[in-house]
């Protein structure tokens, strides 16, 4: 299952012996410093302390 915020990953160990291969799902969870320099297009969540920051300014 991927989506925006979801990706596979494949993945296999270094040593050649050992032959393990697997795959990986990583996700974004929340946003916790925004960029400087390029504006995210997607929606992303943000983190409670990012939030909070800046409803504060």
């Amino acid at each position: 299952m991927q989506s925006d915020l979801i990706r596979d990953s494949y993945v296999e160990c270094n040593n050649k012996r050992c032959g393990h291969r697997f795959v990986l799902q990583i996700s974004f969870i929340h946003t916790v410093e925004e960029p400087k320099f390029f504006e995210i297009s997607l929606n992303l969540p943000k983190s409670p302390k990012l939030k909070a920051r800046q409803n504060d300014n």
